[in-house]
């Protein structure tokens, strides 16, 4: 927007970054102890329902729990295989999903039409899921990609420098491809 001269913070800036939505909500899935967003609704739910934390999602729906009781951070694929330390029906999803119903409800109640984006976090990075999802599928249950090898040839340009990313290599390390990709399918 700065090329085409629009100011974020004007209406016209704030339109062109919703992209035409008017949102009820919004979650990136990024809750980082900066001043990105400090104070997003997750978070404060999440303080409301007494998982209170500095940053309450980084430590309770993005971070598993070690043997003494330490937080394991969740972003790091080495403790994609436990349990998110947030129950189940606090997680981003199933709170995502009632947030959606809020909204569909009051527009009903209103008599107005509506139209809804929703998009979950999970199963994308960090691949940190609560119980029983954490545990559902196992190594054993993940079957390696089959690729032909006219499909690895036919790759553009555009597509071979994310086949080489940091983070791509990271996840083809065998322990934490191992670890996450369950998680990612459950």
């Amino acid at each position: 927007m700065e090329r085409l001269g629009i100011d974020r913070d004007s209406i016209i800036g704030v339109r062109v970054a919703e992209c035409g939505f008017e949102p009820f909500e919004r979650d990136d899935g990024l809750h980082p102890s900066t001043s990105y967003d400090p104070d997003p609704a997750y978070d404060t739910y999440l303080r409301e329902h007494g998982f209170d934390a500095e940053n309450p999602w980084e430590h309770w729906a993005n971070s598993g729990e070690g043997e003494n009781g330490e937080n394991l951070n969740g972003w790091l694929l080495v403790h994609a295989d436990k349990a998110a330390r947030i129950p189940d029906e606090h997680s981003e999803t199933p709170y995502m999903t009632r947030r959606a119903m809020r909204f569909i409800e009051e527009a009903q109640a209103k008599g107005e039409a509506w139209c809804a984006h929703l998009s979950y976090i999970k199963p994308h990075w960090p691949y940190i899921v609560p119980a029983p999802y954490h545990d559902m599928y196992g190594k054993a249950d993940i079957q390696p990609a089959i690729r032909s090898e006219a499909s690895v040839s036919r790759r553009t340009r555009f597509s071979q420098p994310s086949s080489r990313s940091a983070i791509r290599e990271t996840s083809r390390a065998t322990k934490s491809a191992k670890r996450s990709s369950p998680a990612i399918w459950a």
